[in-house]
């Protein structure tokens, strides 16, 4: 990773929707950076304020958003940003893959014209060279036949070619940054593989950053370089991929990683995290994770805890956790957290 400037920066960003209960605190003070080159993975449940974040760089976020804070792309502030500035951006130097290819591509259109399309918006290319680069695009991200399959329209694609092709029309303006939201969602297992597979190898070959939403740790234990954990709206927990998923110090993680299934533990119980994530227009006292955690004390209850270093950040980027009761943490003993702290009667067996 290079020492210059991130290419992206985010500080005290935070994201408020009005609601008939009240203001919903989708985001909180939430402050991250990604570096040239760097795969950011960001995880956590539904609701905890992934998506939101990550909209909230290119500003696709509905018009009643409520935004403040500072998002910086190479310099350029595009909080409080001027349309023109959003559009020259979006598409070109920032690229977003959705979840749900089949609602992001229009069904009255082929696939080919639709990538033309975007190639044209940020590029004064003719009509023929627009085409010879979507064409292009889908032989880089293996579409078969790309000169016949570029003429059919969506419908006619598997599941795991339209999110192919929503990589193809992602990459087609070699963007600096990609933000990966929940990419192989309802995707079976191998397909996830190849989507991710193609996504990674075209993204090293052009030299783009990506940010990679994702409720699948797996998926990005093997794609990030880093990874954020998020809940209640904001980061919980930080670090390298490895030294967070080795060495959880934030009893939230801890719960995430023990609650996956293993092979190892065929026979055995998954170990749910007990309760349910807080509302975000009501959140708690202090932190918001303190109603369902096994090492909760009253200090908890009083203030939200900053971000705290606990190891790393001189030579290499920091792991940091927001949690003050982390060094209970640091024997290694987590794998039993949640069953130690009576994770209630919820658990599920593993079978084969």
């Amino acid at each position: 990773m290079s020492e210059a400037a991130p290419l992206l920066e985010v500080e005290g960003l935070s994201v408020t929707f009005p609601s008939e209960e009240g203001d919903v605190h989708a985001v909180r003070d939430v402050s991250f950076a990604v570096a040239a080159g760097e795969v950011l993975g960001v995880v956590g449940e539904s609701g905890s304020g992934k998506s939101v974040s990550l909209m909230a760089v290119p500003r696709l976020l509905p018009t009643s958003a409520r935004v403040t804070g500072s998002v910086r792309f190479d310099g350029t502030e595009l909080v409080g940003a001027d349309q023109d500035t959003l559009r020259s951006l979006r598409g070109a130097d920032v690229a977003v893959i959705f979840q749900d290819p089949m609602s992001s591509l229009n069904p009255v259109h082929t696939v080919g014209r639709q990538i033309a399309e975007a190639r044209r918006a940020h590029g004064k290319v003719s009509k023929d060279e627009a085409w010879a680069d979507a064409v292009a695009a889908l032989a880089l991200v293996d579409i078969p036949q790309p000169e016949t399959r570029a003429k059919q329209y969506p419908h006619e694609f598997s599941g795991g070619m339209r999110q192919r092709a929503m990589i193809a029309m992602a990459m087609v303006n070699k963007p600096r940054l990609i933000i990966a939201d929940e990419p192989t969602t309802a995707l079976d297992v191998t397909v996830q593989a190849q989507v991710l597979e193609v996504l990674d190898q075209v993204r090293v070959e052009s030299g783009a950053s990506m940010v990679l939403v994702s409720h699948d740790l797996g998926v990005v234990a093997g794609t990030a370089d880093r990874v954020q954990v998020m809940y209640g709206g904001t980061i919980v927990e930080t670090g390298p991929t490895e030294e967070v998923f080795d060495r959880p110090r934030m009893p939230y993680t801890v719960g995430l990683l023990s609650s996956l299934p293993a092979v190892d533990q065929l026979g055995g119980r998954l170990q749910p995290i007990p309760g349910a994530p807080p509302s975000l227009v009501a959140l708690p006292a202090g932190c918001s994770f303190a109603p369902r955690c096994p090492l909760v004390e009253d200090a908890c209850r009083e203030a939200e805890p900053p971000l705290e270093t606990v190891a790393g950040g001189e030579a290499g980027p920091a792991h940091q956790t927001r949690c003050r009761r982390w060094p209970v943490l640091a024997d290694g003993s987590t794998t039993d957290l949640f069953a130690r702290g009576g994770a209630t009667g919820n658990d599920i067996e593993v079978s084969a």
